[in-house]
């Protein structure tokens, strides 16, 4: 909800989810850090 370029992930995850849901598996859907262009502009890491 943070990063308007990764919002579409949630829904790549839900349809994850349902994919190993209907498999006979169990998802766990949790979230991680995500690394923004306006924070890590100029820095090393973007050169």
């Amino acid at each position: 909800m943070v990063a308007p370029c990764n919002i579409h992930i949630n829904k790549l995850a839900d349809a994850a989810a349902l994919g190993v849901n209907n498999a006979n598996g169990k998802a766990v859907i949790f979230n991680t850090i995500a690394i923004f262009d306006g924070i890590s502009m100029g820095t090393e890491g973007m050169k």
